[in-house]
């Protein structure tokens, strides 16, 4: 499972690189295109999606980078979001109208 900078990484190289072969990035075009990482950073990340199978790396050096969007990158999906607060206090709400109908209930055939 990859991170949110990550995955914005790999969601940019799918966009740079072709389906099939290798291309060379720039390290000047990385942070242009994601701004909130150093080079340094970028070089980090690029080994670790490396490493988990995600892209394969021919050669790093000189703030260029020659690489290709693996098909296990390619797949990669957004990861399953929770369902917000919202939703929640929803569900527990319909518990609790459920639970205060079964007592009522209860109370009247206890009466009867």
């Amino acid at each position: 499972m990859l991170d949110t900078r990550t995955e914005n990484l790999l969601g940019i190289l799918k966009n740079i690189c072709p389906p099939q072969g290798y291309t060379v990035v720039s390290a000047d075009e990385i942070t242009e295109k994601v701004p909130y990482i150093t080079q340094k950073e970028a070089e980090m990340l690029l080994n670790l999606l490396s490493a988990q199978g995600y892209i394969s790396l021919k050669f790093v050096g000189g703030g260029e980078y020659c690489l290709a969007v693996l098909p296990k990158g390619r797949e990669q999906r957004p990861p399953a979001k929770k369902p917000k607060d919202g939703r929640m206090l929803g569900y527990l709400l319909c518990a609790l109208a459920a639970f205060a109908g079964a007592f009522v209930g209860g109370l009247a055939a206890g009466l009867l």
